[in-house]
This record gives C-alpha cells, structure tokens and sequence, in this order.
C-alpha cells in the first residue's frame, strides 16, 4: 500500500530525511518482504528527485506495494540514491526478478544494431558530465540509446547484480506496440508522468504497427501537450479522423487533456488499464505505468 499520505499527515513536505526515516520505519511493519522476496519482484524507477518503488507478488495476485523515496537534491546524485536504498532494507533483498527504469528525456530510437559513432548517438552523451550510452531492444528491428549518468549506472549495476537497467519509455513502447498492432488505424499513444515537471512520452505507430516517431516532451499546461499530441499526428502523416489517440499516465493529466484533443481529434480516448494489473489491487492505478508493464511483460 502507499505510505505518502500517511506521511504527509504526520510530518508534513519538504524534509527529506524525516520522510526517509519515516519510510524505514514504516518498512519494519510491512511483511517481511526480504524474507519472503522470492514470491515477489522488485521494479525501480529513478525519477527527477525521488525514486519509486514497486514490488507485486509472483502469482500476479493482490499485494502489490508501491512508494517513492525522495533524493536529496544537494547530494552528489549517485550518494543521494545510494543513501536512499541502504536506508530502505526491503530493496536489497533477493527478489525474483528486478527491474530498473530510468526516466529521462535524452534518448533516441534508431534501428537495431546502429553503430555507436553514428552522429545522433554520439550527440546524446556527454562525456564531461560523466556519462554512458545505453541501448535498449524496444523490437526486432528498434532500439532506443539513451545518456546516463556512468556513476549511478555502476552503483545500480554493483547493488542489484543481473538486473536490467532500462529507459521507462524502453518496457513502455514494448507494452504500446502489442497493442499497435491489432487493428487497422494508426495510433499515437501519450503517457503522462505525475511527477514535476511534468512529462509527456508520446509514441506514434502506423496502422501496420511501425513505430513512426517515439519522444518525450515537457509539459507546462494541458495546451502545451495537446500542441505536441497535434503536431505528431500531422508530422507523421496520421489522420485526425480515422486514427486513434489513447491516454494513460496521471490520471489528472489525462482528464484535463482529453476534453481538449477531442476537439480536434475524432478518437481520443483513455487507453484501457490492464487488467491483468486489476488483480495486483487498485495501488496499481496509481503506480508508475512503465513498471506495471515492465512486470506484464515480463
């Protein structure tokens, strides 16, 4: 279950470790997820200023829990995240599966197998502020490479050995061309971050489920991300008419932005929950998209 609110009575915004101590105390009353981890998976996802947590049974039933850990924003940013793991002991316990998504907007899809000295790739990392490429399989023939930072990837990579370190638009896409490819309309789908600032990823595919165009956009109002679902649309030649766009993400960014599509937009729906993911508990709405799918798609 989430813990914020019930921080939030009790000790009030804006003072990082009193909520990281209040986390690990609220850890020791939760199950014993280190004792039993291997009837549960783990998901990270590393966020401007907090990570998020997710851990859901094996079984796929009801049990999910879900929080966030906020990162001290004055902390180098590789001991901001480890002071918030080791303060955290449920995270370090032998799961069955654990998956990591990055959330960043410095990413790029290219063809599989793209070399590395290819002009656009080598453009997205800069080595001066200490960063790596990583590439990611969305399909057969699509990756998506994308910067982060070395040191934060080699601690990941130390404390949680054998686990997947991804892009969140990475198990995203894969979870939007499943759906792509059934029927025949073209379908731009845009996933909302509930985090500030606030984010749009927005991935175009066409009626044969190619991926036409896949990018994440910062939104400061409903306009700005209405403008951006608009102009992908027309950038890759889709129809206003005949094809589809389909929201997920924050529930308040998706109600304030769907009045405003369909004005313009014929088919501008919310994108079907999974149900699959029902069966975990309601926690799941509220959770972060890419890890509830990351766990799907496993």
């Amino acid at each position: 279950m989430s813990r914020e609110k019930d921080f939030d009575k009790s000790a009030g915004h804006g003072c990082i470790l009193a909520k990281i101590a209040y986390l690990c105390k609220m850890n020791e009353m939760e199950p014993d997820y280190r004792g039993q981890a291997r009837r549960y998976r783990l998901g990270l996802q590393l966020e401007p200023g907090q990570l998020r947590v997710l851990i859901t049974p094996v079984d796929g039933e009801a049990g999910l829990h879900q929080f966030s850990i906020p990162l001290d924003p004055t902390a180098d940013p590789a001991k901001a995240l480890e002071d918030a793991i080791y303060a955290t002991p449920m995270l370090l316990g032998d799961y069955a599966s654990i998956g990591i998504t990055v959330v960043t907007d410095n990413f790029i899809p290219t063809p599989a197998g793209l070399a590395e000295a290819g002009a656009e790739v080598c453009d997205l990392v800069d080595e001066d502020l200490g960063q790596m490429l990583v590439k990611d399989t969305i399909t057969g023939d699509i990756q998506v490479a994308w910067a982060f930072d070395r040191k934060l990837f080699n601690f990941l990579e130390r404390t949680f050995r054998n686990c997947p370190i991804r892009c969140s638009v990475t198990p995203l896409t894969r979870f939007l061309h499943a759906k792509a490819v059934r029927g025949n309309t073209g379908k731009v789908f845009v996933h909302f971050h509930g985090h500030n600032p606030r984010r749009a990823d927005i991935a175009a595919f066409g009626a044969d489920g190619r991926l036409l165009m896949l990018t994440t956009k910062p939104c400061r109002s409903e306009a700005d991300a209405a403008y951006f679902v608009l102009a992908t649309i027309d950038s890759t030649g889709l129809s206003r008419t005949d094809d589809e766009v389909q929201i997920c993400g924050d529930a308040a960014a998706r109600d304030a932005i769907l009045p405003i599509l369909r004005r313009y937009v014929r088919f501008a729906v919310p994108l079907i929950f999974p149900s699959e993911a029902f069966r975990m508990g309601r926690e799941a709405l509220v959770a972060p998209f890419p890890l509830i799918v990351q766990t799907l798609c496993e």
